[in-house]
């Protein structure tokens, strides 16, 4: 089998710094190494335009003065596939030159390095002119005291603010101003093993909807040696991300609400969901046997086919598509609860300001933003999410340009229903349910996936730790 490395963009390392010019990046992806992380700066200088036929150099009492060139840099610390088609991205800006006196510089960090490199460029009032990233660090940032407000600058530039779903306007903005502008948004859906599902007798072409037939299915293709799974029809992990997000979903799915509207009081536990959502995943384990605690690594596992049925999200099919002997398709997360809903992650653009920074720039880089947001088909098609625009939703292009649609289609689909993972605002990524490490869900949670603690203690754990932040919000 053709080994395949997954990497999810939000905390993908990098292997070096190395600097590549646009040629070279383009020839890297032309010879398909889809799988290549990247740590580079490029600086693709746009062409000066040509001087009017019959001029001379140096005559020009009676030329106007040309404008002065802005240069915009831009960081992010995406990996692997996602880098590759964001370079690609920020290349096409440069080489379309709709803004011959605006030059794009962009740069990658490894992942987890970004956000502190962010902080110390504020107060040394220095940061980039933007940036690609969560709600979570944008109000991180915001506090700060280092971004620019939108609403104005987006105006001026002629973005087309009615085009995107309105949820992401309002979950982009703080305080009554917007701060960031979408540009995907990346929801779990589940990708399913043909081979296993026809080896089980399954009809693929009818996946599971709801609870019963999910177990059904995944029961059927769990397969054991002697008393161990060496195949699970649900891939699970015993702890971090895997079973606090399946954990998380089903929660909201049954009811669930992490916090008042006012986001003052927790109120996560005031019904038994988060208790049945618990013995959901602890049934996978132990009383269904159709998942096990020894997967560590859930990428690796679904591309070595060890798992049947993955809840992931749309950062994998780029890789997995190109893993050999993986067949496989995809559908909206199973209905366990009441309400169709799922976990989502949103991504956008921000624009930093500085004491030196004038009008000029500022409105420099919010041309800049618009462009992206513009022209966002490549991301949304070849890079990762689904996006925010109903204009880009609705274009047939979508849906024929790019990885299969029909792999697409649930991702794209579930931006209608999802919930945020991140909460826009600052410490909001310690109420996400995909976390891992000493975030606290896994923190509170883990210890009950590995039996440890009961279901009460843990939520009693993460009900501690969630309103202990919110009072700090309110001291």
């Amino acid at each position: 089998m053709k080994e395949t490395q997954l990497k999810d963009s939000v905390h993908s390392d990098s292997a070096g710094k190395q600097v590549l010019s646009r040629r070279s990046l383009i020839r890297a992806m032309a010879l398909g190494f889809g799988s290549m992380t990247m740590t580079s700066l490029v600086s693709c200088a746009p062409a000066a335009p040509a001087a009017p036929a019959g001029s001379e150099a140096g005559a020009s009492e009676e030329t106007a003065p040309a404008q002065e060139r802005q240069t915009i840099v831009m960081w992010y610390d995406l990996g692997a596939s996602d880098a590759q088609v964001w370079e690609q991205f920020c290349a096409n800006y440069n080489e379309v030159n709709e803004h011959p006196d605006i030059t794009l510089e962009y740069e990658q960090f490894p992942g987890g390095e970004m956000g502190t490199k962010i902080m110390t460029s504020i107060a040394t009032g220095d940061p980039p002119d933007i940036s690609f990233r969560t709600m979570n660090d944008v109000a991180a940032w915001h506090d700060a005291g280092g971004l620019a407000p939108l609403d104005d600058l987006m105006r001026t530039v002629d973005l087309d603010l009615d085009d995107f779903l309105p949820q992401y306007i309002e979950w982009s903005s703080l305080e009554g101003q917007l701060y960031s502008i979408t540009m995907d948004i990346l929801p779990i859906a589940a990708l399913i093993n043909v081979n296993h599902a026809e080896e089980a007798g399954l009809d693929i072409h009818n996946p599971p909807a709801d609870g019963p037939s999910l177990i059904e299915w995944s029961k059927a293709m769990t397969v054991k040696e002697g008393d161990q799974i060496v195949r699970s029809g649900f891939l699970m992990t015993g702890s971090s991300v895997q079973p606090n997000v399946v954990f998380g979903i089903i929660a909201q799915q049954l009811g669930a609400q992490p916090l008042n509207q006012d986001r003052s009081q927790v109120t996560f536990n005031a019904t038994d969901a988060p208790v049945q959502a618990a013995q959901w995943v602890l049934d996978t384990f132990d009383k269904h046997e159709m998942a096990t605690r020894d997967i560590a690594d859930r990428y690796g596992a679904y591309g070595q086919q060890v798992g049947s049925i993955f809840w992931t999200g749309p950062w994998t099919l780029f890789g997995y598509v190109n893993t050999e002997g993986l067949d496989f398709i995809t559908a909206p997360v199973s209905l366990i609860g009441d309400t169709l809903t799922t976990e989502a992650r949103e991504y956008g653009l921000v624009l930093f300001n500085a004491p030196d920074r004038s009008q000029e720039h500022l409105l420099a880089g919010a041309k800049v933003i618009k462009w992206f947001s513009d022209n966002s088909m490549l991301w949304v098609t070849e890079g990762r999410g689904a996006p925010p625009r109903r204009s880009i939703l609705n274009d047939p292009e979508y849906q024929s340009t790019g990885l299969d649609w029909q792999l697409r289609k649930p991702f794209a689909e579930a931006v209608e229903y999802s919930f945020f993972d991140y909460l826009n605002m600052v410490d909001g990524g310690q109420f996400a349910f995909y976390a891992g490490g000493s975030s606290t869900v896994p923190k509170a949670m883990d210890p009950v996936w590995a039996r440890e603690k009961s279901i009460e203690e843990g939520l009693a754990d993460l009900e501690q730790a969630w309103q202990k932040i919110l009072d700090q919000r309110k001291a």
